[in-house]
């Protein structure tokens, strides 16, 4: 069962920002406002062909959450694909509520639910979701432990998780530290994912030295 925390969202008016083209790096934590939608536009972009990996690892069966949904275009893709039970959380307030009125029709069908909530603190019960999935968030995480742990904790044993994000010494070429980004490559997700209970481990290259998705199961424990 869903936690009694989590509730459906009546759609809000969106507010504006001002952007400046020194700043769309700044906004890929927590999107705000006008520069926000910008900056989402632009992972967008960038994300394509993981957005892409990912959506060939969904099932179509089964709950299914988006951790960090940004302007939902992956959760629109995946509602395209056929999934009927999808779910999503975000930190930014102005992403909730452009994906609220982008998304409507199938929040009122009840495809899809938003709840606010970080990956260091989901707004579920227990072994709940069949399948999660996070797209470039994990650079934004408090720490990879608590993050993944607090995934297993509302994934079901054996329940699937996806996360996709930028290699390392390719994201280290560009000036991203001093907006908050914490790097990583493969090998420390992957220890991570060890060390908390995630077995079956399996890393794929997106992007040649570039960008990867790593697929784990949630482990019976």
């Amino acid at each position: 069962m869903l936690s009694k925390r989590f509730c459906f969202r009546k759609a809000q008016p969106m507010t504006s920002g001002i952007l400046y083209p020194c700043r769309v790096v700044s906004q890929f934590r927590r999107p705000t406002g006008f520069g926000g939608r910008c900056a989402t536009r632009v992972m967008n972009i960038m994300n394509r062909a993981q957005y892409n990996r990912v959506l060939k690892e969904l099932p179509l069966q089964g709950r299914i959450l988006d951790i960090g949904f940004g302007n939902g275009n992956m959760l629109k893709r995946v509602l395209k694909k056929g999934c009927r039970s999808v779910y999503g959380t975000e930190i930014s307030e102005s992403c909730m509520t452009a994906v609220e009125w982008k998304l409507l029709p199938s929040l009122q069908q009840g495809y899809l639910k938003l709840a606010m909530g970080s990956a260091e603190s989901l707004p579920f019960a227990d072994a709940c979701m069949d399948t999660v999935y996070s797209v470039n968030t994990i650079y934004f995480w408090e720490s990879l432990d608590k993050g993944l742990c607090e995934i297993a904790r509302i994934l079901k044993p054996q329940g699937t998780l996806l996360l996709a994000f930028y290699d390392k010494r390719f994201m280290s070429r560009l000036p991203l530290r001093e907006y908050g980004f914490q790097l990583y490559d493969p090998k420390d997700v992957k220890a991570a994912l060890k060390h908390n209970g995630y077995t079956s481990i399996e890393v794929y290259e997106v992007k040649k030295e570039k960008s990867y998705c790593i697929r784990a199961k949630r482990g019976n424990v």
